[in-house]
């Protein structure tokens, strides 16, 4: 994938001797040290010849060094032109022999000489040259590098291939000499060579690479686990993504791709152009720190769903509210009312994503992050609510680990980069929910219909869980999909942070993730699941459709949901009621005479739920108002108390004044309001009543006008 500069700018791959190529090891000392396996560090008949002639008959300086010596003067900076510095280069050498073994000491030169260029030993050179590893080098590759570190300067391929063949003709020959069954290669000998180049070497996943880099500890050779052809499937997408968006100033994009049984990064693009400066392309965006929008609700639900607050058909009110000076919108501007906890997921509905938060509170979401792994978070007092909606900064591989916990019973693992990693034990892999919980979440996204992309539906012969996230400002887009063992993440976005309306997560990272899954998911061994696991404790069970809650005989429809027995909600729908009507004026009768009543099915809901059912214009079949004569001790114990909606418990309000909101049955209509025990006022069922603060811890008690209450408790500053 890359051959990387060591830190004196020079090309160096360390290479043991049984990995550097036989034929390499006998030209060399073919050319350089026939007598290398026999003298002891010094050939003193070449010392003699060499002297003689360059100093005495002077007909030209000519070298006697051994390949000890040689590395010796490498290795020591030996300035050996003149007598002193070759004398110092003698002993060293004779030092050497006297430490090392013959083969220790010519690994040491193979992996030390100059190759030409900035190319030092033979591992980087093979590389370099011949696209290949040293120990698979053919004969005439062999030779051609036995020849280099005589005069790298002029013998290096790419600068001197003539010079280089004149000094190789003379080896190829004793080479025959030596070895008369190559004679019928010399033919092919003298064909043409495809050399390679510094410039040509491949610089392949550079985000990817870089990361692995960084943690690298000085190995010499680093094996990752990235798969280069699904690397290269998603390049292309995210290139053909951006050229077709490009004039919606859609520019950059990153995405990665993780096997979540043995958390490998398959494929990890951290930008659209490693290359190009105007997107500041050499950021990785899997790394870089973002707000996630609402890519992290699900864990909000999951939250839920193991504290045993909802299951995937409760209903929840998507409804406008104000927390303290905060009133949080969804993208629409608009409000859904009554809606499911599995559509209010998967439609990405704010108000419920924070009522739920603040239900299973705000710190326990924030410590899920950090045991996650989630860098840099501030104290919860610093978020608030808007946790809720990505207020809090994530990588894209934090979203990877977390999305993948949903395939691995809740457990958060570190993802896997390079080959032959130890991962860690269970003992070290922290839960951030439970088992049960991870199951029935990933379900609830798997009902999230897939997005049109390139204007038609896609549709995979398997189950894909998918959620979105768009940031404040639309700075951020995404995507998280989880897809048998895998989990995919996509980013669309810019590193300067100017956002775009067209980087909303389902309309821009959505389809780039799902045409990824288009191309890739052949490649991979997608596997269905085989029902719950026997392990979990899940099971289906019958509710009313359309409370949320566990069916009564006169309930009209019922659905089947994910159910933890023992912990989810077990509350028996009392929206359905049969009462008596009175035949002769159609009102609600006390008590029921055949004589004189009838009993019908009506639908009992709080007074804001109604609301919201005929803003969205869905009618609701409403008891008629008790007769006259029905007396308040009767009424009083019929239907459910209030709820109050706001000031929210355990909530610091800093106001002038507090708006008491509270809802009840549709026979209520007044709520009283009582703080501290003393009665401050009354306002329509619903209606907010309006408190001037008073700082402090207060008890609140709300009480409709039919006798039925509730408290809560609240702080004022």
């Amino acid at each position: 994938m890359r051959l990387t500069l060591a830190d004196d700018g020079i090309f160096r791959l360390y290479a043991p001797l049984e990995q550097i190529s036989p034929t390499l090891q006998e030209a060399t000392l073919l050319y350089e040290d026939r007598y290398f396996r026999y003298h002891f560090g010094v050939n003193p008949i070449a010392l003699i010849r060499g002297a003689f002639a360059t100093y005495i008959s002077k007909e030209r300086a000519m070298g006697a060094s051994t390949i000890t010596m040689q590395l010796a003067r490498k290795l020591y900076d030996i300035n050996s032109s003149s007598i002193g510095g070759k004398l110092r280069q003698i002993g060293y050498a004779i030092w050497l022999e006297a430490r090392y073994s013959k083969d220790d000491i010519l690994e040491a030169y193979l992996n030390l000489v100059p190759y030409g260029h900035n190319i030092e030993g033979a591992g980087a050179a093979s590389l370099v040259y011949f696209n290949k590893r040293a120990e698979d080098l053919s004969t005439l590759e062999s030779l051609t590098l036995a020849v280099i570190p005589q005069n790298p300067s002029k013998r290096a391929p790419t600068i001197g291939f003539a010079e280089m063949k004149r000094a190789r003709d003379p080896l190829m020959q004793s080479w025959v000499d030596r070895h008369p069954e190559d004679s019928n290669k010399l033919t092919h000998f003298e064909l043409p060579m495809v050399i390679g180049s510094i410039s040509a070497l491949p610089y392949l996943a550079p985000h990817f690479v870089d990361g692995v880099l960084q943690s690298a500890e000085g190995e010499s050779e680093i094996f990752t686990v990235l798969n280069l052809n699904l690397q290269e499937i998603m390049e292309e997408s995210i290139e053909r993504f951006i050229t077709s968006n490009r004039s919606w100033g859609i520019s950059n994009a990153a995405v990665l791709l993780v096997d979540t049984r043995s958390m490998e990064l398959l494929a990890s693009v951290g930008s659209a152009d490693f290359f190009d400066d105007s997107i500041e392309g050499q950021v990785d965006g899997t790394r870089a720190m973002r707000s996630p929008g609402s890519l992290m609700k699900p864990f909000i639900y999951a939250k839920a769903i193991e504290q045993g607050k909802i299951h995937p058909r409760t209903i929840l009110k998507d409804a406008p509210r104000r927390y303290g000076l905060y009133s949080p919108e969804n993208s629409d501007r608009g409000f859904m009312g009554p809606i499911t906890a599995q559509d209010a997921l998967n439609q990405s509905r704010n108000i419920p994503a924070v009522e739920l938060l603040l239900e299973i509170s705000p710190s326990t979401f924030l410590e899920l992050l950090r045991t996650a792994g989630v860098q840099d978070l501030k104290d919860v007092d610093y978020y608030g609510a808007a946790l809720a909606l990505g207020g809090m900064e994530i990588t894209m591989e934090d979203a990877a680990r977390i999305y993948a916990s949903l395939n691995n019973g809740g457990v958060v693992r570190p993802i896997v980069k390079v080959k032959e990693h130890v991962i860690a034990d269970s003992i070290r892999n922290p839960e951030i929910i439970d088992g049960e919980s991870a199951y029935i979440v990933r379900d609830m996204i798997r009902h999230n219909p897939p997005p049109a992309v390139g204007g038609f539906k896609v549709n995979f012969p398997f189950a894909v869980g998918w959620k979105t996230g768009t940031s404040y400002g639309f700075k951020d887009g995404w995507t998280a999909l989880v897809f048998g063992d895998y989990v995919l993440v996509a980013w669309v976005g810019n590193f300067d942070g100017v956002g775009n309306s067209a980087f909303m997560g389902r309309y821009s990272a959505a389809p780039l993730a799902f045409s990824i899954l288009r191309y890739i998911h052949p490649q991979l061994d997608i596997v269905e699941d085989e029902g719950i696991p026997q392990d979990l404790n899940v099971k289906y069970v019958d509710i009313c459709e359309a409370t949320g809650e566990l069916p009564t005989d006169l309930c009209p429809r019922t659905v089947d949901s994910l159910f933890i027995p023992g912990v989810s909600p077990i509350k028996i729908s009392d929206i359905f009621r049969q009462i008596p009507i009175d035949i002769a004026t159609g009102l609600r009768a006390c008590s029921y005479d055949p004589d004189t009543t009838r009993l019908e099915v009506y639908e009992f809901w709080e007074a804001d739920l109604l609301e919201l059912f005929e803003q969205a214009g869905v009618k609701r079949r409403t008891p008629p108002r008790y007769m006259p004569n029905c007396n308040l001790d009767y009424t009083s114990q019929e239907g459910t108390p209030p709820t109050i909606l706001y000031p929210q418990r355990g909530v610091s309000y800093e106001a002038p004044e507090l708006a008491f909101t509270a809802t009840a049955g549709l026979d209520a209509t007044e709520i009283f309001w009582f703080v501290d025990g003393a009665f401050v006022g009354k306002s329509p069922n619903g209606k907010p009543f309006f408190w001037r603060s008073i700082s402090g811890t207060h008890s609140l008690q709300a009480v409709d006008n039919v006798g039925r209450g509730t408290s809560s408790v609240f702080e004022a500053n």
